[in-house]
């Protein structure tokens, strides 16, 4: 009982650090390797966020289950999305641009709305340990499973307002990490991997998004 007194007070200044920090929402894009070449412009209005409240304000209901929130972020969670979406597009070379003004829209080809329904990473501490975080683990390299979701539902429409396509596209993954051998530092890897992992999988829904954005406008400009 005395050693886990003992480490206490470090681990509790590391949960008040970590909480004060605020991450990035992103990753790298680069140009597609087959390009769109129709001169077609793309007006992608702010998604909607429609995900559980349970999500924006971090899971309370395990002792030290730790999950991400919207105080980790240091952009609001749809904005930082849909200005991916638009980087995704213009890396297809599609002519995109976030639209907040909806009188701005006739000067589009295309309208791409949607919702934002989850976007969360969950860590789940391992139960060899007798308390999450500060048990007994020390000489042997602990592993928690960290549970990611990410949904967005996305519909695109053309200048008459008439649907191209409307699709929910979603990621839905599980996976155990090594996490730390000294329960400090296993916290500390525990968020990071946690806010990459989100990341990763929203850059696979992402792509998705701008893989179908792009198929549904050849389609249309061919059918026309």
């Amino acid at each position: 009982m005395y050693r886990y007194l003992k480490a206490l007070p470090s681990f509790l200044v590391l949960i008040l650090i970590s909480g004060c920090a605020r991450y990035s929402i992103g990753y790298n894009i680069k140009p597609s390797t087959s390009l769109c070449s129709l001169s077609k412009t793309v007006a992608v209005e702010l998604f909607s966020d429609e995900r559980p409240t349970e999500e924006r304000k971090g899971l309370t209901n395990e002792f030290l289950s730790f999950s991400s929130m919207d105080s980790h972020f240091d952009k609001e969670v749809r904005v930082a999305i849909c200005e991916l979406l638009s980087e995704e597009l213009n890396s297809g070379g599609i002519k995109s641009f976030i639209i907040k003004d909806i009188d701005d829209l006739a000067e589009f080809d295309y309208i791409l709305r949607g919702k934002i329904l989850h976007f969360q990473t969950i860590i789940k501490p391992s139960k060899t340990t007798l308390v999450p975080y500060l048990g007994a683990v020390s000489t042997i390299w602990a592993r928690d499973e960290f549970l990611t979701l990410v949904t967005i539902y996305a519909e695109l429409l053309d200048r008459n307002n008439d649907s191209i396509f409307r699709k929910t596209f979603n990621i839905s993954e599980g996976i155990e990490l090594k996490t730390g051998i000294l329960n400090v530092g296993r916290l500390s890897r525990g968020l990071n991997y946690k806010l990459k992992l989100l990341n990763i999988a929203l850059s696979d829904v992402l792509k998705q998004i701008k893989q179908d954005v792009l198929n549904n406008i050849k389609k249309d400009v061919r059918g026309s």
